[in-house]
């Protein structure tokens, strides 16, 4: 093996002399991150070797200082987002992919370095970011050099858009691994039963609260049972590569999956899932999916390094069901945050050339998101909130939902809402949860669905089971999805945390009623760009180019007087009574404006106007009333009748007369004498347009009699002078 590994790293070493990138691909296990840089050390002043996880970074640098016997933070270190451990004499640094992309960023791509970018097939946003910013500073500087390592890679697309790089590939050795399928449910008896045997398992879940219920469900057995996630000490991530002859149980997360190589892994049991990074709600965050052919063989692989291995995928999909392999991050998410990071640095997002490129619309999009969001200016510049949003490691959306509640002492109320929006756990038929909020059928309830999770979270919270029915069946009548109910408190709880670490977290004494309000002043802002104005029969967003059509979910509760609302669109499908599947577009989680926050989120695209051609007598106020429209993007969002004239004077009789002829042009109001006296004057009126009653030839037909009518108000007219109204049929 030292031989044939000798031979592939004077192979890369020649090519990286004549070559800025340089493509290796080899199996799981084969040595490529521990190995390659090693062998290349003495050849390069310093190299940076780059992996997507911090698990991965600290676990390979230890290993490396092991192999080279100096203390780490020597010869050998590592750099994650919360840890340091280098020195003046470090000349090989292990860093996360996040930490050389911020020197991307900067401009830092020094001469006489070696940058090695491990596990590119994750094609994460931070790698995908890194390899864009390297092979734009590499058409600048011909001195830089990249070597971009994988076990699974596609390497023809990589090649052609790194123009025609050398591809290095060390053939599959692996041994045979016998694949089976199982159900979810059987998890667990499957591991129990290859742990008995004395098998070295290795079981792959979604996460800290899985790998905690399994771990509970193991409790009893004799051999050692391992969780191995990123946020354990790294004596507790040591336990998983100590030798167990007897066998051992490793609960691990997709970390597993590469970069940490386990020895002797005989069993691997897969639940064939993972936490990605998706948009739900309009929120980003990591959610739980199905994960795609090639991990699922990646994964199976850990069991066959060292001999014959066995794999159980645990679910309801099968293997060949899967798609072929997972879609690169930057397809799949909003891409506000990569636009702002890139925008904090003075790169705009649109000239950068992508391995995976997303449409020009995206990034477009993205741009507008932020300009709502007041991140950035409409020059693309970010402004000073955008900065120091830019500095928090989640979404703009999220920082900036974060950065307002801390200022309105709303942090956990805050968590609870995001938590409940990204996790939809209400039931849309069964709809019993209703009675918990502040719906009311005459229309005067609640304007907030989100504020609404505030009033049904406590209530669920009290629902307990009762003798033949559990708390699960209790809330599954009410119509709650349990799974999804548990997943909101996860995610409210993560937030909360994420909140305290980045020193985010605010709690004031409010009263409900300024409490509701500082809760919808911390979140609509991070809301701006889901604005929808009322057509009259159903929603359009007038941001953007999408002008599609959507109907409030007929589940939500959110009720109001004014047409302008946010809310987050999304897509559901359903079938017609021809059994044929439809899209239909709604919106969810509704917040009616009121004018004054319209006024606030935008300040440039609302009006007021008074139309004059909608002047009408008002016989309550005795005077002239005109409509008055606010407008939000051009669209009536509200309007209603105010006074324009009260006062009369006698050059305000026509004005009068005026005003009760487009009263009676348009109805058949009979409360005026001059009205019921006229009936003939209003039909030919209404034959030659209601618009008449401002022509010439009216205006000459009440001219002579207005002249003669000498009072301030009409109800001081006499009867004699009401006669001067009644004019010839």
């Amino acid at each position: 093996m030292s031989d044939l590994f000798n031979q592939y790293a004077g192979q890369l070493s020649s090519l990286l002399k004549d070559n800025q990138f340089v493509i290796f691909t080899a199996p799981t296990g084969w040595g490529k991150s521990t190995g390659v840089p090693l062998m290349l050390l003495p050849e390069w002043k310093k190299i940076i070797l780059c992996q997507p996880r911090r698990l991965a970074a600290r676990n390979i640098a230890y290993w490396l200082a092991k192999q080279t016997n100096t203390p780490i933070g020597t010869l050998v270190g590592y750099k994650t987002r919360d840890e340091d451990e280098r020195g003046p004499q470090t000349r090989l640094e292990v860093c996360t992919t996040g930490v050389e992309l911020n020197r991307a960023l900067d401009g830092i791509f020094q001469k006489n370095r070696l940058v090695i970018l491990d596990e590119i097939h994750e094609w994460n946003l931070d790698m995908e970011t890194l390899l864009a910013l390297a092979k734009r500073a590499a058409d600048k500087d011909s001195s830089l050099r990249f070597l971009l390592m994988s076990a699974t890679l596609e390497s023809e697309g990589l090649q052609r858009y790194l123009n025609n790089a050398p591809v290095v590939e060390v053939p599959s050795r692996i041994h045979p691994v016998e694949m089976n399928h199982a159900m979810p449910e059987e998890m667990v008896s499957i591991i129990r039963r290859e742990a008995k045997k004395g098998e070295r398992v290795l079981a792959f879940l979604p996460g800290k609260a899985e790998i905690a219920s399994v771990a509970a469900e193991l409790e009893d057995l004799a051999v050692p049972v391992l969780p191995l996630e990123a946020s354990l000490s790294k004596e507790e991530q040591q336990k998983c590569f100590l030798p167990y002859p007897k066998g051992v149980v490793i609960l691990a997360t997709n970390v597993a999956e590469t970069s940490i190589t386990i020895d002797g892994i005989t069993t691997v049991v897969d639940s064939g899932e993972e936490r990605q990074v998706q948009i739900r709600g309009g929120i980003s965050g990591l959610y739980l999916q199905p994960i795609a052919q090639s991990n699922c063989k990646q994964r199976a692989g850990r069991a066959g390094r060292t001999g014959p291995g066995k794999y159980f995928l645990c679910s309801e999909i099968r293997l060949e069901k899967r798609s072929a392999s997972r879609s690169p991050e930057i397809k799949r998410i909003e891409l506000d945050g990569l636009v702002l990071n890139l925008a904090c640095r003075g790169i705009d997002a649109t000239r950068l050339e992508f391995m995976h490129q997303p449409p020009a619309e995206a990034l477009q999009s993205a741009k507008k998101t932020l300009e709502y969001l007041k991140l950035i200016d409409s020059y693309g510049l970010p402004t000073t909130l955008g900065r120091q949003v830019n500095t928090l490691p989640c979404s703009p959306r999220m920082g900036l939902m974060l950065l307002n509640a801390k200022e309105y002492g709303v942090t956990e109320e805050m968590a609870l809402i995001v938590g409940c929006m990204t996790n939809e756990f209400l039931d849309n038929k069964n709809r019993a949860w209703q009675s918990f909020t502040r719906m009311n059928p005459s229309g005067a309830g609640e304007r907030s669905d989100l504020l609404a999770y505030l009033d049904i979270v406590p209530k669920l919270k009290t629902i307990q089971g009762k003798p033949g029915k559990s708390r699960g069946q209790a809330l599954k009548e009410v119509g709650v999805h349990i799974r999804s109910y548990l997943a909101a408190g996860a995610e409210c709880a993560g937030i909360l945390e994420a909140a305290k670490e980045a020193g985010l977290y605010g709690k004031k004494q409010l009263n409900d009623i300024d409490r509701r309000q500082a809760v919808l002043n911390a979140i609509l802002p991070a809301m701006a760009d889901k604005l929808w104005v009322s057509t009259g029969y159903s929603w359009l967003s007038p941001l953007g180019d999408n002008f599609s059509y959507r109907q409030q979910n007929a589940s939500s509760v959110a009720q109001g007087d004014c047409k302008a609302m946010l809310a987050f669109p999304k897509d559901i499908e359903v079938k017609n009574k021809y059994g044929e599947l439809i899209t239909i577009p709604i919106l969810v989680n509704v917040t009616y404006l009121t004018i004054d926050e319209c006024r606030a989120l935008y300040p440039t695209q609302i009006t007021t106007t008074q139309s004059e051609y909608s002047r009408r007598y008002d016989s309550e106020l005795d005077g002239i009333t005109v409509k008055e429209e606010v407008r939000l993007f051009d669209r009536v969002i509200a309007e209603k009748n105010v006074p324009c004239l009260t006062d009369w004077k006698d050059s305000d009789a026509y004005e009068i007369a005026s005003a009760m002829y487009s009263n009676m042009a348009y109805s058949d109001d009979t409360r005026y004498p001059v009205l019921v006296r006229n009936r003939s004057l209003i039909k030919e009126l209404r034959s030659q347009g209601s618009y008449l009653w401002q022509s010439y030839e009216v205006t000459a037909l009440w001219e002579p009699i207005l002249k003669r009518i000498k009072v301030n108000r009409l109800q001081d007219l006499t009867p004699a002078q009401w006669e001067l109204f009644k004019l010839p049929d």
